[in-house]
Order: structure tokens, then C-alpha cells, then sequence
């Protein structure tokens, strides 16, 4: 029977991965998402198994109060250096922000669309709130601005389930890119597992626990008319991701696809997109899978961004001789810089590299919340990280790089609304 079970999941493609999964899920209420995992009544090869993977995840026991509504997770930082050749870019100009921060616990958020539930949770020892998707439901998000040819879509993402006995597998995750046409981005229609659309590109992750994960990447044209493939790709670093925070980032230049899951990159396909009609709207696809259900496999996403305009910092600060970016990013009132930064710092070293005679100055600033004199503090730090970084991985020397803060003093847009506010928090560069 299990062999059966495996020749049926190793064969669905990326159109049809819900037709094998349409049994009705087992399990349990549990309390602890993690205490259930340590505690399971899996076999023995298959936990011995999933405590090694863990291990290899956070390092560490992931032991955690018990809190029915909270999953606890662990999330651990990453050294920079890892990150230094992750050469992924965002977009210039914000046009989607959603954490969730402002949408009640317990329900799906108010513009978002779905074909079942969705929560809007807080996750243990991670800051923010997180919507949890559940096995057999699409996503739709509340973007309405059309992408353009250039931009990006960025978003964290937690995977956290036990594998019963039988399987080593956890449900299919699918992210699509679609062009929603004359209809609104959220309409019911496009919760349809093949919805009728002219343009739309798929990115599907198959799960493997021991590191025998798969993903591949799908276009479709006019009358449904398949224009890419790539078929199935092994891609065993998107293993390491369970079980913490991981950022999924999506970069398209006209036809070309760029997506990388925490730093690693996963495809980079030259002519992927259709470029028309123009694509607008993301969604995400959890899909069923018979050995599993909401009480023993849990996906958590949050902090959705997307951009239009890629930026060329190096070529920027080349013609201009100066370059501003809100791609720099920190934690919250924090001077720790986020991973994803390091794409744009490495870009800028670059340019230092080419001509050691350049100096740059490097000014944070902060949006209008708090008060001036510590955003004005907070500013001064940032940049100094950013300088440090510069330093350390890059070896540019200290003497060239100057950092100053300019906190609140000179925003480029109001702070009424969110999305402004991520504007005004950026960091410039402008040459000595």
C-alpha cells in the first residue's frame, strides 16, 4: 500500500497534485504542535528520522510552553555570511504591504479571499502576526495594482507538521502569479483549481522530510496553452527551511523568473513569463493531502511585499553618484539588518570595488513613529550596520565608507499610510 501511495504523490505534476489528494484528513486536536511532534506515536525509523532533520534545523531541543492558540516555533539569525551570495534585489516602488498587524486573531483578513478557512495567528518567539493556511485551501491576496514588467514579491513563510507513519512527505505548496484581467484580483472564480486565465505562472514545492524535496515551475498561456516547463528539480535546502521563519522571494524582469527560498536560489529561468496580458495577483495553494489535516501540519505566512521597478544600485551610483533604497531592511526598531538586505549591499560593493579611490557617504532614516531623537539614533545605527557589513563581508576599507543618521527629518512621502512609511524608512548612498 505505501509503495502504491508513493508512485501515486511521485507522479502528480503540477496541474493535477490536488486529484491525488482528495481523502479526508486524520488526526487529533493538539495542543502543542511541537510537544505532539516529540510526543507522536510515528514509528520509530520515521521519528528517528525527523529528530535528525530537526537538529539540523534550529540545532538545538525545540521544547516550548503549551499554547493552544499560539504554535510554538523557534527562530534563529543566520551570519550574514551566509547570505552574501544572495544576489536577489527588491523593487523600487511599493505598491502591496500586508502583516496581518491590523486584521483580529482568529479570522482570515478582510480583503483576502479563500476557497476554505484561514486564521490570522500570533506565533510563538516570533514577532508579528502570521496568517495560517490550512491543507486544501487557496489563497487569494488583497493586491489590486497591476506588477509590470519588473518586480518583486517577498514574504516569510513557517512549514510545521508531523509526518505520520507511511509518508515522509508534507502537503504540496503552490504559488501562482496571474493575470486577473477585467475581474477583481480576488474574485471567487480564481479559487478554482484551474481557473480560466490567459496568463499564469506557477511555482510548486513538493516537501520531502529527508531532504529529497522537489520543485518545478509551470506557464500557461492563451487557451490554457502550457508555454514553460521545467519539470521536477531537486532541491534539498528547501528542507532546512521547515520548521522556522524562512523569506521566499520572487524576482521578474520582464520574461526572466528569479525565486529563492532564504537566500538559496531555487530558479532562475530566462523566459518563463508571458508578458501578456500583464500579471496582478498572487495566491497561494496549500494542497490536500490524505495524511494530514489543520491538526497535524500548520503553513504560517506574513510580511507579503510587493514591488514594481527593479533597481540597479551600482549603475545608479555610477551615472547619478548617489542611490536611495527602501530594500535595506531591519528588524523592527532595531539596527539588525534583515538577510534579504544583503543583494543590494553587495551590488554597492560592486561599485566600490571597481574604483578604490571612491568614498561613500551612507545616511539611514527612520519613518515618524517614536519619538525624533531616538529615530534620529536609530537612523545613525542602521547605517552604521550597513557600513559594517561593507567592512566585514565585502572588505571594502573603513576610511572610504561614512555613516550618519538623519532619523525623520527628511521623508519623502507622509507617514499616513504604510506602505509610506516603508518608503521613508530607506537608505541612501551618495558618493564623497
Amino acid at each position: 500500500m505505501k509503495k502504491i501511495l508513493f508512485a501515486l504523490i511521485a507522479t502528480c505534476s503540477i496541474w493535477t497534485a490536488a486529484d491525488a489528494q482528495i481523502l479526508q484528513g486524520l488526526g487529533r486536536k493538539m495542543k502543542d504542535k511541537v510537544q505532539e511532534r516529540i510526543n507522536s506515536k510515528i514509528d520509530k525509523a520515521a521519528n528517528a528520522s525527523l529528530e535528525k532533520v530537526e537538529d539540523k534545523i534550529s540545532g538545538k531541543n525545540k521544547e516550548a510552553t503549551k499554547n493552544d492558540n499560539q504554535p510554538a516555533m523557534v527562530t534563529e539569525k543566520e551570519s550574514l555570511k551566509s547570505y552574501s551570495k544572495f544576489d536577489f534585489i527588491a523593487g523600487e516602488k511599493i505598491i502591496y504591504l500586508d502583516d496581518f498587524s491590523k486584521d483580529p486573531i482568529g479570522e482570515l483578513p478582510a480583503k483576502w479571499n479563500s476557497n476554505g478557512k484561514g486564521e490570522v495567528i500570533k506565533v510563538d518567539k516570533t514577532p508579528g502576526k502570521f496568517l495560517r493556511l490550512f491543507p486544501g485551501t487557496k489563497y487569494l491576496s488583497a493586491n489590486t495594482a497591476a506588477f509590470g514588467d519588473n518586480f518583486t514579491i517577498e514574504f516569510d513563510l513557517i512549514m510545521d507538521g508531523t509526518p505520520p507513519s507511511g509518508t515522509r512527505f508534507y502537503p504540496d505548496l503552490a504559488i501562482g502569479l496571474f493575470a486577473a484581467g477585467r475581474k477583481p484580483g480576488t474574485d471567487n472564480a480564481f479559487l478554482d483549481q484551474y481557473p480560466k486565465v490567459e496568463n499564469i505562472t506557477e511555482i510548486l514545492l513538493k516537501p520531502n522530510v529527508d531532504g529529497a524535496s522537489m520543485s518545478s515551475l509551470k506557464s500557461k498561456g492563451m487557451a490554457n496553452a502550457t508555454t514553460f516547463e521545467s519539470g521536477a528539480i531537486a532541491y534539498k535546502e528547501y528542507t532546512a527551511s521547515f520548521g522556522h521563519l524562512a523569506h521566499y522571494a520572487i524576482q521578474v524582469e520582464k520574461q526572466r523568473l528569479r525565486f529563492w527560498v532564504d537566500g538559496h536560489k531555487v530558479f532562475d529561468t530566462p523566459r518563463a513569463i508571458n508578458l501578456s496580458p500583464g500579471l496582478n495577483q498572487i495566491y497561494l495553494n496549500c494542497f490536500k493531502y490524505w495524511f494530514y489535516n489543520e491538526d497535524n501540519f500548520g503553513l504560517y505566512v506574513s510580511n507579503f511585499k510587493i514591488a514594481t521597478g527593479i533597481p540597479k544600485p551600482a549603475e545608479t551610483l555610477l551615472t547619478k553618484g548617489s542611490f536611495s533604497t527602501s530594500g535595506i531592511l531591519f528588524d523592527p526598531g532595531s539596527d539588525q539588518l534583515k538577510l534579504q538586505s544583503m543583494g543590494i549591499i553587495k551590488d554597492v560593493s560592486k561599485y566600490l570595488t571597481e574604483d578604490p579611490a571612491i568614498k561613500l557617504k551612507i545616511i539611514g532614516y527612520t519613518d515618524s513613529d517614536g519619538e525624533a531623537d531616538a529615530n534620529q539614533q536609530l537612523s545613525a545605527k542602521r547605517a552604521a550596520a550597513v557600513k559594517k557589513v561593507l567592512i566585514n563581508e565585502f572588505k571594502i576599507e573603513a576610511s572610504r565608507l561614512e555613516a550618519l543618521g538623519k532619523g525623520e527629518t527628511v521623508p519623502i512621502n507622509d507617514n499616513k499610510t504604510e506602505s509610506n512609511k516603508a518608503l521613508n524608512r530607506r537608505v541612501e548612498f551618495v558618493k564623497g
